[in-house]
């Protein structure tokens, strides 16, 4: 049977406490390339709805 002793248990939760550290980290970086992409894409298109719009609107000028 596996005797477990408080200074056992101690050690257990401090190097569990630093993979979720690192999780945590990594989780934020990820998330910030996520809104950066996001980001990206949402401008590209508004641009793209822009360009489309102001194209029918000179379809329109020019059909009268």
């Amino acid at each position: 049977m596996d005797k477990r002793t408080v200074a056992s248990v101690h050690e257990a939760v401090d190097a569990l406490a630093t993979r979720v550290t690192r999780i945590e980290t990594q989780l934020e970086e990820r998330w910030k390339e996520t809104i950066l992409r996001i980001k990206r894409i949402e401008s590209i298109l508004i641009g793209s709805a822009g360009a489309t719009i102001l194209l029918l609107l000179t379809i329109l000028y020019n059909y009268k």
